[in-house]
C-alpha cells in the first residue's frame, strides 16, 4: 500500500517550514505473492515522492506537551519543529525516559489536549458517518490527558488517555514507560534503555514510523483505506510489549522487542472493542536499526524496521493462523534554522 501525504502551503509569521512526506508500506504474508504488484509500488511511491517534493507546510509555532516544557525550562521548540515532529534535542530527550530537568514547577506533570474536527466528504455516507452522526458535515473532537515527565532520575514515561466522541468513550492510548542509562562504549557516548508500550514504533525517535508518522492528526469520520500493514496501527492498544535500545555515539540506534495481544476482556477493561481483533500466538518480535548522522544545522535519518506475527484470525482457533512479516524502511531529512526549517520524510 502506497499513501502519500501532500501538505498545504500556508505563511507563517514565525518562520517557513517546509514538510514533505510520503509512506510505503509493504507486508509479506504467508498467502500472498507480490510479483508485479510489489514492482508496480515501487514505481508509485517514486512517482509520490517526485509530486511531493513540490508540496510545502508552513507552521506556526511548535507545540508540545507543557509537562515537559516545564520540567526541563526549555521553549517547546527546543524538542519540537511542529508536533509531534521531534528535533534533534527532542530525540534526546525521549531516548532518555523523558528525564532531562532544568525547569522549576510544582505543578504535576499532566497535560491536556482538545482536537476539534469538522468533517465534510464529497459525497453523503449513507446511514451517517458513525452512530450518532449525520451522512455529512459532522463536527466532533477528542480530548487527551497525558502524563508526561520524570519518575524518578532514570524513568520516565509518556502515558495517555482518550475520549474519542465520535466512539464516545475512554480508551487507553499511546504508553511509553521508560528506563533509561548514559553511559559510553567503545569510549563513544552511548544511551541504554528499555521501554514497556503498546503500539509498535510507538518508541521511535523518528516521524518516518507509523506511530509518529505523517498524517499527524485526522478525521475519525472520514472514511479511510481498509488496506495497511499489521504495523500501520493493526496491533496499536491491543498489545503489550517491552523492548531494548541502545543509541551509540549519536549515530546508530538499535532496539528489539517482543509483543503479546491482551485478553478481550483487558481491551474491555481499557476501552478498546475486542471484536474483530485477532491475537498472537505466542509473541511477535519487533526490530528496528537506524544510522543517524548530524552536523551543523542538518541532521539525517536512514532505517529498516518490522514485525513478524503469527496471528489467530478473529481469535477462533479453529480457524488456522496466518504469519505476517512487515517489513518497513525509512528516511528523514530535517535542516534547522533560526527561524526556517525544513524537513522531508519517506
Amino acid at each position: 500500500m502506497i499513501v502519500l501525504s501532500p501538505m498545504r502551503v500556508l505563511p507563517s509569521a514565525s518562520g517557513f517550514r517546509i514538510a514533505v512526506a510520503a509512506r510505503l508500506s509493504m507486508s509479506l504474508a504467508s498467502r500472498r505473492i507480490a510479483g508485479p504488484r510489489a514492482r508496480a509500488a515501487w514505481r508509485a511511491l517514486a512517482l509520490c515522492l517526485a509530486g511531493a517534493a513540490a508540496l510545502a507546510l508552513a507552521a506556526p509555532s511548535a507545540q508540545a506537551l507543557p509537562s515537559f516544557a516545564r520540567q526541563t525550562g526549555q521553549e517547546c521548540a527546543a524538542c519540537h519543529n511542529g508536533f509531534p515532529e521531534l528535533t534533534p534535542y527532542g530525540r534526546l530527550f525521549k531516548l532518555n525516559g523523558y528525564t532531562f530537568r532544568g525547569g522549576e514547577s510544582n505543578l504535576p506533570p499532566v497535560s491536556v489536549m482538545l482536537v476539534p474536527s469538522f468533517t465534510h466528504t464529497q459525497a453523503d455516507q449513507p446511514g451517517g458517518a458513525a452512530p450518532h452522526f449525520g451522512p455529512n458535515d459532522n463536527f466532533s473532537f477528542s480530548g487527551s490527558l497525558f502524563y508526561g515527565g520524570a519518575i524518578t532520575s532514570n524513568i520516565g514515561a509518556l502515558a495517555q488517555v482518550t475520549y474519542d466522541h465520535a466512539a464516545r468513550n475512554f480508551n487507553w492510548d499511546n504508553l511509553d514507560v521508560r528506563y533509561a542509562h548514559a553511559t559510553t562504549l567503545l569510549d563513544r557516548e552511548t544511551v541504554f534503555g528499555v521501554t514497556v508500550n503498546n503500539n509498535p514504533t510507538v518508541t521511535d525517535l523518528w516521524n518516518s514510523t507509523p506511530a509518529w508518522g505523517f498524517p499527524f492528526v485526522s478525521s475519525a469520520l472520514a472514511p479511510t483505506p481498509a488496506a495497511a500493514t499489521l504495523i500501520e496501527g493493526g496491533l496499536a492498544q491491543q498489545v503489550l510489549g517491552a523492548s531494548a535500545y541502545n543509541f551509540w555515539n549519536r549515530l546508530v540506534y538499535t532496539e528489539v522487542g517482543f509483543y503479546r495481544t491482551l485478553s478481550p476482556t483487558t481491551l474491555t477493561t481499557l476501552g478498546i472493542a475486542p471484536g474483530g481483533t485477532s491475537s498472537i500466538k505466542n509473541v511477535a518480535p519487533y526490530w528496528r536499526v537506524a544510522l543517524a548522522p548530524s552536523w551543523g544545522q542538518n541532521s539525517v535519518e536512514v532505517g529498516v524496521f518490522g514485525i513478524a506475527a503469527t496471528l489467530i484470525p478473529e481469535r477462533t482457533r479453529d480457524n488456522g493462523t496466518d504469519h505476517l512479516t512487515d517489513v518497513g524502511f525509512d528516511a528523514q531529512y530535517q535542516w534547522l534554522g533560526a527561524r526556517d526549517s525544513f524537513s522531508l520524510q519517506g
